[in-house]
């Protein structure tokens, strides 16, 4: 079962921006969808939701530190259909709302962002 839960959490990291279900995943693996839930937590320490959830605010911390798009376009690309959903995870996995997190991690990004187009409109002149 242990290489039944590694291959399920690769599946989830390339995937999670898309609707991934515990139910799905029980159908593909032919495993009882309530043993595969707690073999699923006992083996990584979180809930099938938790761990999917997990991902997907990581790479929205990575995508407001390091990318310019807008809130918004970061919880569609991530897999959200909804903004008031995406701020309520993000501030309880978080603690503090995305805007606030882009303020204070996403600073130095755009500060080297602007530096390069700098150097280019100068290195063009």
């Amino acid at each position: 079962m242990d290489k039944k839960i590694e291959a399920i959490k690769l599946f989830i990291q390339e995937n999670y921006y898309k609707k991934i279900t515990l139910k799905k995943i029980s159908d593909i693996c032919d495993t009882n969808y309530c043993y595969l839930s707690s073999v699923f937590k006992k083996k990584t320490g979180v809930s099938f939701s938790k761990y999917v959830k997990s991902l997907k605010i990581e790479s929205a911390k990575t995508l407001l530190k390091e990318s310019l798009l807008e809130i918004k376009e970061i919880s569609y690309k991530i897999g959200y259909k909804s903004l008031t959903h995406f701020y309520q995870d993000f501030k309880s996995l978080v603690g503090i709302p995305p805007k606030e997190y882009r303020k204070k991690n996403g600073d130095i990004f755009i500060q080297r962002y602007l530096e390069k187009l700098q150097n280019k409109i100068n290195i063009s002149k």
